[in-house]
């Protein structure tokens, strides 16, 4: 039985602090909890970044061929930056996940389970937040408001971690 690739992607800008330690992170994921079962592959897109983002991405991929990276000519923003990593991934699968790792990689499985189960969306919904507590009710408020307004049913404390 051939095993299933699942798509990691990353959008990236101003990162190269961060990189490293997403690959890692990444990586000790699926090495210890989902190697029988998956490969995988990481799509990194970077928005032009003004640091060292895309030299660091460029050397983990020359050592791994799973890891991928497109540099964009300018910034598009971040919303075609992932829409880009969407498209260019490979998997039977993807997980979408900020670089700076607010959200654990760790939680992947309980994701991929879900999935196995039929979800067609997985949404990682935060417990807390490390912000002051103006900012949080404020985002409470606002998200809630968004929500009444809106045609579309809004997960109030989803973020981008899918």
């Amino acid at each position: 039985m051939s095993k299933k690739l699942l798509s990691i992607v990353i959008p990236v800008y101003n990162e190269e602090e961060n990189v490293g330690r997403a690959y890692e992170a990444v990586k000790d994921v699926f090495e210890n909890d989902l190697s029988e079962k998956y490969d995988w592959e990481i799509v990194f897109t970077d928005n032009h970044s003004e640091d060292q983002t895309f030299s660091k991405i460029e050397a983990i991929a020359e050592k791994d061929k799973r890891i991928r990276a497109v540099s964009f000519t300018r910034n598009f923003g971040f919303n075609k930056s992932l829409l880009t990593a969407y498209r260019l991934t490979k998997g039977d699968a993807a997980i979408q996940l900020d670089c700076d790792l607010q959200d654990s990689p760790k939680v992947f499985p309980k994701f991929i389970h879900l999935w196995e189960e039929g979800h067609d969306v997985v949404i990682g919904l935060r417990q807390e937040r490390p912000e002051p507590k103006w900012l949080l009710k404020a985002r409470k408020i606002f998200y809630r408001f968004l929500n009444n307004i809106s045609e579309d049913n809004l997960i109030i404390d989803g973020g981008d971690f899918r």
